[in-house]
């Protein structure tokens, strides 16, 4: 008997900490409804009495500061071997430790097995409750992602009607590029939703990082690291938010409103083309007229008045509006175009894209040339977001004013946390950092702080 009491549960069940509260709860409950009001003269209903004392949680932990796994582990331990203890007395033809005549043991026995019964339905009830939960939130938003695709397919009908019937006038392409703009940013915004995830989820991490990033620049909290322990993860998130941003700039390429400033742009460079044709002429005019000892004076002069004009009016290969380029880029242009050279010769397709759109992708698998690039880019403020993997979070001068750690992992431990929280806030710059989490339980941010 005592070699069947201590085999416990099956190694193969666990239990999360909730559930083994709960399980401890429950027997306590029906302990003391069904066992001690018949049994409590019976010593091995006092011997189990204690024992439920003895693995109380505010007892059992009453001299933790904090709760460690491992310690929660042994708890679960001594919950499901106490449970399974009670299962073996409620076994028919089981060995107790008292000389009690048949009748009472088995009383005793078809009580434990009543009591052993009831807990192992109200956990197969909560099962399914859970279940069934998750499969209507599952429905639900198939249901809802099927009406968001219904409403992209009306809003792309409707655009496709308005650039037929659009007129030729500026004043009703401004109309109907101010009447246009609230219903693609409707769109915009629905199609950053994705399907059904779950917190903590890699889908729904990626399905929300654009939007944290989105909120830390509108609050001005940026420069920005991520932080992602999984090389790959962090390319899927590189990958995600780039394709993103591309897709968004190509549907507003496509706009009424994108319409009137290429056009602005155009007039402009026109303008500013006719001018320098008419300095020209001005000059050579003067050339022919001026004395010897004043012509070059004027003509530099009169030079000098073009200066700071040449390629002012021309429309960007990537729009500002949708990349992380910090306003205050020290790096100059020849040096981000001489580095994002060096991208494309190793070939580095994503990070040259990245790149472009002021994101940066930190870790083993980038080459450290590459890496070395990216950091630099990073302090010079034209990467004002950073994906990186621990790789980032010691040794390496990359201040920044934000931190985002995205998704829990078995080596966020206190030691990286502390690292990490650590790159919040430049030194000499901010008077604080900021720490943003992005699918990681409360609990865990407690833990992670408690043990910091």
């Amino acid at each position: 008997s005592g070699r069947s009491a201590s085999r416990g549960f099956p190694p193969d069940i666990s239990l999360v900490p909730s559930e083994v509260v709960s399980l401890f709860e429950k027997m306590h409950s029906k302990f003391n409804e069904v066992v001690w009001p018949n049994y409590s003269s019976l010593q091995l209903a006092k011997t189990l009495r204690a024992q439920l004392v003895l693995i109380e949680p505010s007892k059992y932990f009453e001299a933790e500061t904090y709760i460690t796994q491992e310690r929660a582990r042994q708890y679960e331990a001594e919950v499901k071997n106490a449970f399974a203890y009670w299962a073996y007395l409620g076994h028919e033809g089981c060995e107790l430790p008292e000389n009690l005549v048949e009748e009472d043991l088995d009383d005793f026995s078809a009580s434990m097995n009543m009591v052993v019964e009831s807990i192992l339905r109200t956990f197969a009830q909560k099962l399914n409750e859970d279940e069934a939960l998750l499969e209507r939130h599952a429905a639900d938003g198939m249901e809802k992602k099927k009406r968001m695709l219904l409403r992209q397919q009306q809003l792309q009908l409707l655009q496709q009607k308005e650039q037929e019937n659009e007129p030729n006038q500026e004043e009703s392409m401004e109309q109907k590029s101010e009447e246009q703009g609230g219903a693609q940013e409707e769109e915009q915004e629905k199609e950053t939703v994705g399907s059904v995830s779950f917190p903590g989820s890699r889908q729904f991490i990626r399905e929300h990082i654009l939007n944290v990033l989105r909120e830390l620049i509108a609050r001005d909290m940026g420069p920005t690291i991520v932080f992602s322990f999984e090389s790959e993860d962090c390319g899927d998130l590189v990958k995600y938010v780039v394709e993103q941003l591309e897709e968004a700039e190509s549907r507003y390429r496509k706009t009424n409103e994108f319409a009137l400033y290429k056009a602005r742009i155009e007039r402009a460079a026109a303008a500013q083309e006719a001018r320098r044709k008419q300095r020209e002429s001005t000059l050579k005019q003067k050339r022919l007229t001026t004395g010897d000892d004043g012509d070059v004076e004027v003509a530099d002069r009169d030079m000098s008045d073009g200066e700071g004009e040449d390629e002012l009016f021309v429309v960007p290969d990537v729009l500002p509006e949708f990349t992380f380029i910090g306003d205050k880029c020290t790096v100059e242009p020849e040096v981000v175009d001489s580095l994002m050279e060096d991208c494309e010769k190793e070939g580095e397709d994503l990070l040259l894209r990245a790149l472009q759109r002021g994101i940066g992708m930190h870790h083993a698998g980038v080459k450290g040339k590459l890496r070395a690039h990216v950091e630099r880019l990073f302090r010079g403020r034209h990467c004002g977001v950073i994906f990186s993997t621990e790789t980032l979070a010691l040794g390496i001068h990359s201040p920044c004013r934000s931190v985002v750690l995205a998704g829990d992992h078995i080596l966020l431990n206190p030691t990286q946390f502390r690292q990490m929280m650590g790159r919040a806030g430049r030194r000499g710059l901010d008077y604080l950092g900021h720490l943003v989490f992005l699918g990681i339980t409360m609990r865990r941010i407690k833990r992670l702080r408690q043990a910091a």
